[in-house]
């Protein structure tokens, strides 16, 4: 379908059974593409075939590479729950500006925090605690 130019009509075959393979193959593909509206094009396709398959981290990280504020933002109201802090905190580690939120409340709070790194030294810490490695171990 990249051939003969008619990639859109990929979207009707994407399912959650394939799409990790479709999107790793058409974002290697990428790579090799020399015009840049192809590119865009290729990666909203990817963009969009994650988030039918419900993968909005992945989803995020292709809308990120295409530098999309529009679409990064449209990924992250979407998420939901823990899946959202995550997001946040991938946001937060490449310092991608994820724009305003409508209204302040508790939650949006933590969010801006997440994305800000506040509580990234707290979480390294409590993940140390976790695995037992807090201290050096010797031989």
């Amino acid at each position: 379908l990249m051939e003969v130019s008619m990639l859109d009509k990929i979207q009707e075959y994407v399912n959650k059974d394939n799409h990790a393979r479709v999107c790793r193959y058409l974002l290697s593909c990428a790579d090799y593409l020399s015009d840049e509206a192809e590119i865009v094009k290729l990666m909203k396709i990817v963009a969009t075939a994650y988030r039918k398959s419900g993968q909005l981290c992945d989803s995020m990280r292709v809308a990120m590479k295409l530098n999309s504020p529009d679409l990064v933002k449209e990924i992250f109201d979407e998420s939901k729950g823990i899946e959202k802090k995550q997001l946040a905190l991938v946001v937060g580690s490449v310092k991608y500006p994820i724009g305003e939120f409508e209204d302040e409340d508790d939650e949006e709070e933590e969010l801006l925090d997440l994305i800000g790194n506040v509580p990234l030294t707290k979480l390294y810490s409590t993940l140390a605690t976790e695995l037992d490695v807090q201290e050096a171990k010797t031989p």
